[in-house]
């Protein structure tokens, strides 16, 4: 009677275990064990019985990851099986064994377990028994799980021929193979192959069993896991929603499979960024899991939930949180897996990246090194889980500008993924000459070397190597395209990454057209709303700004605008990685407010991005922001200053009037306060947020250190140098102590002390400073051809261009042009601007022949990328004027100064000081050159400006900065704009130099020896 009670729980048991139910089942082999020891008898067929009962609790433990328990049920069983000396229990247990070994990552036991089980059966039974397949099974999952996947594959490949040798198509157990391989194709990236396993395996289930059964479930899961790895988002929501469904209906809510679920659909909410709804989504499963393993805590099903939500948090700068939640999974792992792990390398892996993102590099390095050492102990030197490593330490050194080490680590990474997937894609044995040319494109085609190709790319962007970095971001293209199709997230991705490098390389319209791709493909797979299109209309709108195209900017704009207010509500976002492209110089009025104003921006970006806060709430302020550039750009200021305003206003709702950042965000109304010279109000502003900064000031950290540099940006550009040397001197000493001398931050602190000398007219320290930049970058960048290293020739040789040294101007100009026609392409809109400077160079040593051939290269330039109606172009025109007035052929000269002042007339106001001198100018030269002028007025005249023209400005230099008393009796000092008149009163001669102001004087000098 008691042994009926035994087979009957045991079978209620096996039914609990079917559906799920793993408390339940272990409940009933718990009951049914009771009964049997309470018998106390020495016959075999007990003893049988107790021993597979065992193994069941010890299985059924397993199921819910508590490996010790398994672990120590399994060796009860095994205890007995030995003491009846039963070799075929002891083969089954062995295979349990190895089960749980794999579990806790201990792929070597495991293995070895398996061997041993192989052993026993090949003794007992025939080599096709279907008893051995359930080895070769295991065996597989071992290679599986170390990455081993052509061995994984070999192995189920031998149980499923067994099993369709014996039962036939239509059986579970060959669904369950089906099911196992397509899981080695998804990990292949053989994302249609590994489809068409798993829809086998379905069909056979739904075939057999009934519509709504676990099993089933299990498969419409892993076919949501494959079109997530196609970025099928849709199609993947659909299949995860199925299992949920039947889980649902067959299971309560609190299960073990529902809880999966939950996750799956929270994954996909992570990959849309729409991090509440991924969190939602996990807390529902954590609870789950607390309610079903309350009486044990440290299980693995909980530590990689752990893991999730610590992703959720470090992906919204909560990195706290983020490194909380990292720790507990980690303290799980340890407690249940022991040091050796590959959770355990995750976990590292994990904190070490939350470490290095808040700059904290030597912990960084060091958790990322016990990852690796890991790893490389578990599963070899060459697995995809230490390419993943490499990948790791690369985008390190990247961010502390170890380039050649960066390129080192991700080029290891290419490697391994190459070997792994060129092995998984053919049979090396097979090779021949055209077999292995195949092989080499298969082998580069596969989406994660398309990653890292990116990663590559990314560097060479960074040391400005934008050829390069063009290369690695079409191959990754050209890989995405062919593996996944046009229409596809990641293509438009790609896109951006192709439409930043045109950008960087001033190739407007080629990014405009880029960009657009990218918001056609984001439209089609994401519809209207959705953060990822609003920030492709972000990229446009920059992009078109920067091409003068302000209605179209404004439209683009709006749409960003319009998409987060519906999305996120109208005064939340979340935080984007916006991206704000340098912009050029123009003309004294439009262009130098439209980059000051870009340049504020651009820092506020960065501050954001590194300052510790909850950033879930940014996007809108950054639309505001946006349009009130492009409304600045079009000096509409009253629409400019309210949507500034606007901007503010949702920086206070986030942050308060006590954080810096509400003070610091001011900033992007300073523009419109300068357009007016309303300067108190916009001192003001920004002395109170110094204070606030230097309050928050509690230790050492790079955010304190680029937070004075905003701060430094913004007293320079209200023209308070002696503020702006104080805080960037700051930012040295900061960066100083955190990188050392030899960084590039160093050198671009360096790089804005130089930058306020020269605007102090202190020269000699200004080079200095440059020198300074220019030693690191030398010693940083192995590649002398450089285009950081070509901007501090370019900075010594302005210094050298406004204290008259215009020879040793000329030769750094001609070094920063030699780097320049190395790096970027010959028409480049950067070269353009390096030959007119040094025309204007050879124009101040009376070398005007020479001037014009370079006027003229530079003018050729611009026409070929802007077209014949820009407003470079007429800055090209205007001195190639100059330079055929002062040769005296002015014919040509009024032909040149003619068509300037034509493109002046359609982009500026019609009063505009250039146009209007301009005019002047031509009017004299129509006036006094004509034929009746007299010759030797004329040679007078020539021989003042051209011989006596070093000595002229000095003398001016000198009488402008004696008093400004001496200023007001200058002749034309009723005719200082405004600006300059600011500027030397403030005795600070800042962002207007002497020497443009020299030259506005001595133009007017010449119009008074011309009257």
């Amino acid at each position: 009677m008691k042994n009926e009670n035994i087979q009957s729980l045991r079978q209620l048991g096996y039914k609990a275990l079917r559906l799920g139910h793993y408390c339940q089942a272990q409940s009933h082999y718990i009951a049914a064990l009771n009964i049997i020891n309470s018998l106390k008898t020495d016959r075999i067929v007990d003893k049988e019985l107790e021993c597979d009962l065992y193994l069941d609790v010890s299985i059924v433990l397993a199921k819910q990851l508590h490996l010790l328990q398994a672990l120590e049920y399994c060796q009860r069983s095994q205890k007995l099986a030995g003491a009846i000396n039963d070799q075929y229990r002891l083969a089954k247990l062995l295979d349990n064994q190895g089960n749980i070994n794999r579990l806790q990552e201990l792929f070597q036991k495991a293995l070895d377990s398996y061997r041993a089980a192989l052993k026993l059966k090949l003794k007992l039974c025939k080599s096709s028994n279907l008893d051995i397949t359930d080895t070769f099974y295991g065996l597989g999952r071992v290679y599986y799980d170390q990455s081993k996947f052509n061995d994984a594959l070999c192995m189920y490949q031998k149980a499923k021929d067994i099993r369709l040798q014996i039962l036939g198509d239509d059986n579970l157990e060959i669904a369950e193979l089906y099911y196992s391989i397509g899981n080695v194709l998804a990990q292949q990236r053989k994302d249609e192959e590994a489809l068409s396993m798993h829809k086998k395996s379905l069909n056979i289930r739904i075939k057999l069993l009934e519509k709504k059964d676990l099993e089933i479930a299990t498969s419409y899961q892993m076919i949501g896991l494959v079109y997530m790895n196609q970025r099928k988002i849709d199609d993947a929501l659909l299949a995860y929603q199925q299992a949920l469904d039947i889980r649902i209906e067959m299971k309560n809510d609190s299960c073990v499979e529902i809880a999966e679920s939950q996750v799956s659909l929270g994954d996909i909410y992570y990959e849309r960024s729409q991090y509440k709804d991924a969190e939602a989504k996990y807390r529902i499963a954590l609870g789950i899991y607390t309610k079903l393993l309350h009486e044990d805590n440290q299980n693995l099903y909980m530590a990689r939930l752990f893991n999730k939500i610590g992703n959720i948090f470090f992906c919204q700068y909560q990195f706290k949180e983020a490194l909380s939640s990292y720790q507990k999974s980690l303290n799980i792992r340890l407690h249940v897996l022991g040091k050796t792990s590959l959770d355990v390398s995750d976990s590292y892996e994990k904190i070490g990246c939350l470490y290095i993102k808040q700059v904290n590099f030597t912990d960084g390095l060091s958790m990322l090194y016990k990852s690796l050492s890991i790893r490389s102990e578990i599963v070899g030197n060459d697995s995809l889980q230490v390419a993943d490593s490499y990948f790791n330490f690369g985008a390190t050194y990247y961010k502390e500008e170890k380039f050649t080490d960066a390129l080192t680590m991700f080029q290891k990474c290419v490697d391994i993924q190459i070997k792994t997937y060129r092995e998984l894609t053919f049979d090396i044995t097979t090779v021949n000459h055209a077999i292995a040319t195949v092989l080499t494109g298969q082998g580069e085609s596969h989406l994660e070397v398309a990653l890292s190709y990116d990663k590559i790319g990314d560097v060479y962007c960074h040391q400005l190597k934008y050829i390069e970095a063009m290369s690695m971001y079409r191959k990754s293209l050209n890989i995405r395209l062919a593996q996944l199709g046009e229409n596809n997230l990641i293509i438009a991705e790609s896109y951006d990454n192709i439409g930043k490098i045109h950008e960087c390389q001033h190739d407007y319209d080629s990014a405009l057209s880029i960009y657009e791709k990218s918001l056609t493909i984001r439209l089609e797979m994401l519809g209207k709303h959705n953060l990822l299109v609003s920030k492709s209309y972000d990229d446009i709108g920059n992009v078109c700004r920067l091409l003068y195209h302000y209605p179209k900017a404004i439209t683009a704009f709006q749409q960003s605008l319009n998409i987060q207010s519906k999305v996120l509500g109208k005064d939340k976002s979340a935080c984007k990685n916006a991206k704000v492209s340098p912009s050029g110089s123009g003309n004294e009025d439009l262009g130098k407010k439209l980059t000051s104003m870009h340049e504020v921006i651009a820092s506020t970006l960065r501050m954001i991005r590194l300052q510790l806060i909850d950033v879930d709430n940014i996007g809108i302020y950054r639309s505001y922001r946006n349009f009130g550039v492009v409304r600045l750009a079009g000096t509409k200021y009253e629409n400019s200053l309210c949507l500034f305003q606007k901007s503010r206003n949702v920086r206070y709702q986030i942050w308060g009037k006590n954080r810096q950042h509400y003070y610091l965000s001011c900033r992007l109304e300073k523009n419109d306060d300068h357009s007016r010279t309303e300067y108190p109000n916009t001192l003001s502003q920004y002395q109170r947020a110094l204070q606030t900064l230097l309050k928050n000031i509690e230790h050492v950290d790079v955010s304190v250190a680029n937070s004075c540099d905003y701060l430094g940006n913004i007293c320079e550009n209200i023209y308070r140098c002696t503020d702006a040397l104080s805080l960037y001197q700051k930012s040295l000493e900061i960066r100083q102590q955190i990188f050392g001398e030899n960084h590039n931050l160093v050198a671009n602190s360096y790089d804005n002390i130089g930058c306020i000398y020269c605007n102090l007219s202190k020269y000699e320290e200004a080079i200095g400073m440059f020198n300074f930049s220019l030693r690191i970058r030398q010693k940083k960048l192995t590649n002398i051809n450089n285009m950081r290293i070509a901007e501090c020739y370019g900075n010594i040789a302005h210094v050298k261009f406004i204290s008259f040294c215009y020879k040793d101007s000329l030769t750094m100009f001609e070094k920063f042009l030699e780097i320049m026609s190395t790096v970027l392409d010959g028409h480049h809109i950067s070269t353009a601007d390096v030959y007119n400077n040094i025309g204007v160079i050879k124009y101040h040593l009376s070398d005007c022949t020479e001037a014009l051939k370079d006027y003229q290269a530079s003018l050729d330039i611009r026409l070929a990328l802007l077209g014949s109606n820009h407003r470079y172009v007429a800055d090209s025109y205007y001195n190639i004027g100059m330079a055929y007035r002062y040769e005296r052929h002015y014919d040509k000269a009024i032909e040149s100064l003619q068509k300037s002042v034509n493109i002046y007339t359609q982009s500026l106001r019609p009063n505009h000081r250039q146009i209007v001198d301009v005019r002047r100018i031509i009017k004299i030269m129509n006036r006094k050159y004509s034929p009746k002028t007299s010759k030797s007025k004329l040679n007078i005249i020539s021989k003042f400006v051209g011989n006596n023209a070093r000595q002229h400005y000095q003398d001016l230099s000198s009488t402008i900065q004696s008093s400004v008393q001496q200023a007001d009796n200058f002749p034309a000092q009723n005719l200082f704009p405004d600006e300059i008149k600011q500027s030397t009163v403030n005795g600070e001669h800042t962002k207007v130099p002497v020497y443009n102001i020299l030259l506005y004087l001595n133009h007017v000098y010449v119009k008074q020896l011309c009257a």
